[in-house]
């Protein structure tokens, strides 16, 4: 079961510091138990590797060995469970749970009310041929399937801003490949969109470009499937909301948000050097709205990156609630990660 082993090896890798695969099954990382070397940070003395056909952790500094299941189950509780019941299931034979199994999340193309006109005009990503460069690059961000049919590919980016602001139109965005993302009002309008360069950037080139097509120029990405009577969830950017339950995106509207805070969870980017995302962390604190918090062993920048790294949209929900704070421990939390 070396595959299993290895799966959760990549799932468990966002909570190893100075994690770097060597070669084939073989890791290294710095130790979780004796932290390696004070001196030096960049010390990675933790090893896993494969051993009668499992994986074996062995720390050269300490001296501390173990199975692979013993070590998961000392560094992530959690993730362990998992574990052992997907090896369960694999010495059974056994595919799917016996537990009665939930509805698979299907989400429906949008409906074209009056405005969404210059969307028909695209292709969506779930028709694109699979060798197509936009439907490849969406694939490797790990964005769920469901998510295919609610994203477009535009050719023409310039043509296409045309269509919908031509105020906004300028000669430079003429036959520029773009992902289109659009956003939806709760009645389904297409009210803003956020086109995704693909490809390298050139001289003056904007690798995000959010057009607003209603004059009250709020941008919020989700707001056509986010449920309020739940729990909700919001993010910086589209993309990453897409592996959230229940979640919208402010993509720079956060001041627009008008939402219950008691039920409100903001999710900003990793990115503690930044005055501007602290002053916000700060603020939304302050409005009683529960706040994400990256642990100070976690190097991924965003949500996405957590699921390039192994998470399922499990594991990011388990990541989130462990991670969320509120009020004065929300602030104090906040004071000591700005200062790693």
């Amino acid at each position: 079961m070396l595959y299993i082993d290895a799966k959760y090896v990549g799932m468990l890798s966002t909570q190893l510091q100075q994690f770097k695969k060597k070669k084939n099954n073989e890791w290294n990382f710095r130790c979780c138990f004796c932290g390696d070397s004070k001196r030096s940070k960049t010390k990675a003395r933790g090893y896993i590797f494969p051993h009668k056909n499992s994986l074996f952790f062995k720390c050269h500094n300490c001296g501390e060995s173990m199975g692979f299941s013993f070590f998961l189950k000392s560094v992530n509780p959690a993730l362990y469970k998992e574990y052992t019941l997907e090896k369960f299931r694999a010495e059974k034979g056994v595919s799917k749970p016996s537990k009665k199994k939930e509805p698979a999340e299907t989400f429906k193309p949008p409906v074209f009310k009056k405005g969404n006109s210059a969307l028909k005009k695209l292709d969506m990503v779930s028709s694109l041929d699979d060798s197509h460069f936009v439907k490849k690059y969406v694939e490797s961000r790990k964005i769920p399937q469901k998510y295919f049919s609610s994203l477009y590919y535009s050719s023409n980016f310039g043509s296409f801003i045309k269509d919908t602001k031509p105020e906004k139109y300028s000669s430079s965005m003429d036959g520029q490949e773009r992902l289109i993302i659009p956003f939806f009002s709760k009645e389904g309008e297409l009210i803003a969109y956020q086109g995704r360069l693909i490809g390298m950037l050139r001289q003056n080139d904007i690798r995000y470009i959010t057009i607003t097509l209603k004059d009250d120029g709020v941008k919020i990405f989700g707001m056509d499937k986010v449920d309020l009577d739940k729990p909700i969830y919001i993010l910086e950017g589209p993309i990453d909301s897409m592996f959230v339950k229940n979640s919208i995106a402010m993509a720079g509207s956060s001041k627009h948000i008008d939402f219950e805070p008691s039920q409100s969870t903001f999710i900003f980017d990793n990115e503690r050097r930044s005055n501007e995302i602290v002053i916000l962390m700060k603020a939304k604190v302050h409005d009683n709205f529960g706040i994400m918090i990256w642990p100070d062993h976690i190097v991924c920048k965003d949500i996405n990156e957590l699921v390039m790294n192994g998470y399922n949209e499990r594991s990011v929900m388990e990541f989130i609630e462990k991670n969320t704070y509120r009020g004065l421990s929300a602030e104090m939390k906040i004071n000591t990660w700005k200062r790693v």
